[in-house]
């Protein structure tokens, strides 16, 4: 019996439809076990199995050239069986027929599988991994092999980069939190909405079925009779006008009636869904304008209050956002010097990422440890970013606000071991310097630093304690 070894790698596209990857080419596969159509660059080929039989025919339908089915095998590798070989043909290798005789196929095939990092697993057609490397060896010397690993790699390259995006993402969102800023609104952007600020208003809707006039009911009546009303040819007609005449004055009243009643009863919901609707506007309306005039008056108590309600979005929105990154805020206002003093509990630099994702030059990712001085810089530009944060957005809650003291202080062991409170910054920001910052472009670290401040930050980004500002 003429044995050959056929390796193959199919990727199903569709229920029914797989691409296979060979030698001579990419070919097209439609149909399932027993009965299949191929399409390739030899032609058209139906094939015809019965299955777990081993028993199979092939016949060339299309295409191709017009020599016999039996000069264009397409085994994508074949190796004589023992009983064929002759002289000028290597001796099919051991582990290949231990190979066939383990599947009982006489065309086993393979798929290939490749990890993030560039680990190669083997399976045969049942699902088991293939470790024999005499088998390995024969397998990965195919054309077959090289053309599938080409596939593979290309697509690993794309998985590992979009990996490598979404594991750095974490850490580009916590560092990055400065670009969330908010764009600081003047004192006549306030006072101009207020002057806008209008209560929404509900209009009722209009009722829409027609009213109905002797034309219509006389039609609708017309219809009736020609379905109701026999007789035979030459009196039916004249009976039908009698039907229509006989029955038009109650119709119209009963008609019009019932439009009226709807009609009524929908202007009646309408009426009340405007009321409801425009008291729950004006009620709206009157509490924006109390406090677009609360915050323009500078009311300190609406100032403490809005900073609050502030700090709880602001928390959900992190939730929301599944951002990493815990910190906290006490404040009070200074309505003497319009000054809003807020001390920020700070993430600790424990809480940033440690390892960073690389795409290597072969296209496999690697997890790197981050290096300290990688790691200060980071923390730098994280909480230099949550200052500008909170402040910008601390200023729109009051144009009276003309400045917020930013004072942030993380948890650190003293000499004896205690966890103890260490304030490494504490920055004097002015309203006036935040309007028209690009937050995108902006260095967190270079525009905390153009304020009034107290910081000893050494050139290694190391923060040492520092006196905060009490007013």
């Amino acid at each position: 019996m003429d044995m050959g070894l056929r390796f193959r790698k199919s990727v199903k596209i569709a229920p029914g439809v797989k691409l296979n990857f060979s030698k001579s080419g990419v070919s097209t596969t439609f149909g399932g076990k027993g009965f299949s159509t191929t399409v390739s660059k030899r032609g058209t080929y139906r094939n015809i199995g019965i299955p777990g039989t081993g028993i199979s025919h092939r016949k060339k339908i299309a295409g191709g050239s017009s020599k016999s089915h039996a000069s264009h095998k397409t085994t994508h590798t074949r190796v004589s069986s023992p009983s064929r070989v002759s002289s000028s043909q290597p001796k099919l290798p051991t582990a290949v027929q231990e190979w066939i005789a383990l599947t009982g196929e006489s065309n086993p095939s393979a798929s290939i599988s490749l990890s993030d990092t560039g680990e190669v697993t083997i399976e045969d057609s049942h699902g088991r991994v293939i470790t024999d490397p005499q088998l390995i060896a024969v397998i990965k010397r195919t054309p077959q092999y090289k053309q599938q690993m080409a596939v593979l790699v290309e697509n690993q390259r794309k998985e590992v980069a979009d990996k490598v995006d979404d594991l750095n993402s974490e850490t580009q969102s916590i560092v990055g939190i400065g670009n969330n800023s908010a764009d600081v609104l003047s004192p006549e952007q306030f006072t101009g909405a207020l002057e806008e600020l209008e209560p929404d208003r509900y209009e009722p809707a209009e009722f829409e079925e027609e009213e109905p006039n002797q034309d219509s009911v006389a039609m609708i009546l017309s219809e009736e009779a020609d379905n109701n009303v026999k007789g035979l040819p030459w009196k039916v007609k004249k009976l039908r006008q009698q039907y229509v005449k006989d029955n038009f004055a109650s119709r119209f009243a009963s008609e019009h009636d019932g439009w009226a009643a709807r009609k009524e009863a929908f202007d009646k919901a309408e009426g009340e869904k405007a009321a409801s609707l425009n008291a729950q506007f004006q009620e709206e309306y009157e509490q924006t304008k109390l406090d677009l005039e609360r915050a323009i008056s500078g009311d300190s108590d609406y100032i403490e209050e809005q900073s609050s309600n502030w700090l709880a979005e602001c928390q959900q929105w992190i939730a929301r956002s599944e951002l990493d990154i815990d910190f906290d805020i006490a404040f009070e206002y200074h309505d003497d010097v319009q000054t809003l003093m807020v001390d920020l509990d700070l993430p600790e630099i424990e809480d940033l990422p440690t390892q960073v994702a690389t795409q290597l030059a072969n296209g496999n990712l690697k997890m790197k440890d981050k290096t300290q001085k990688a790691l200060r810089a980071e923390y730098a530009q994280c909480v230099f970013g949550l200052a500008e944060f909170v402040s910008s957005n601390l200023f729109n809650v009051s144009p009276m606000i003309e400045t917020v003291v930013v004072s942030g202080y993380t948890q650190r062991r003293n000499k004896s071991g205690d966890l103890v409170d260490d304030y490494i910054y504490s920055i004097r920001f002015a309203r006036d310097d935040f309007y028209g910052v690009n937050w995108g472009k902006n260095d967190p670290e270079v525009f905390c630093m153009s304020f009034e401040n107290r910081c000893n930050m050494t050139t290694t980004k190391v923060f040492k304690a520092i006196e905060p500002y009490e007013e």
